[in-house]
């Protein structure tokens, strides 16, 4: 607890083909985070804007190669966990829009099939 922890997110929008159309996360018209100790209901949580990394400085998060050329797509945040308690499950969903939708995506989106297992990785636990 009362740690500053960094998420960083990998996205990619493919409106085509696989390696066709390709939007990269860092010129997303909107990109957001929230938090909740509820995995199921996100309606009363604040969202917060995430950083849209070209380049991580990061050595472990390198752009991916895609269609023979890099391809960067990471989205940031830190967050102080002093707001938490110890033993507190804190559940994420993040908002992104790549400008040709009128609606952000979820992700995990609460209706999808996989959102059940996808929560386990958009949660953490305070210790």
């Amino acid at each position: 607890n009362n740690s500053t922890v960094e998420f960083w997110f990998g996205v990619v929008d493919n409106d085509g083909e696989p390696f066709e159309d390709f939007t990269a996360a860092a010129t997303f018209t909107h990109a957001g985070i929230k938090f909740s100790s509820d995995a199921f209901d996100f309606s009363g949580s604040t969202e917060f804007p995430m950083m849209q990394i070209t380049n991580p400085l990061t050595p472990f998060l390198e752009p991916v190669e895609i269609g023979g050329g890099d391809f960067p797509f990471y989205l940031h945040y830190q967050l102080n966990t002093s707001v938490y308690n110890i033993g507190d499950v804190v559940y994420m969903r993040i908002y992104v829009n790549d400008g040709e939708h009128a609606e952000n995506t979820e992700i995990p989106e609460v209706t999808s099939i996989e959102m059940y297992y996808l929560q386990s990785f958009f949660s953490f636990v305070i210790q």
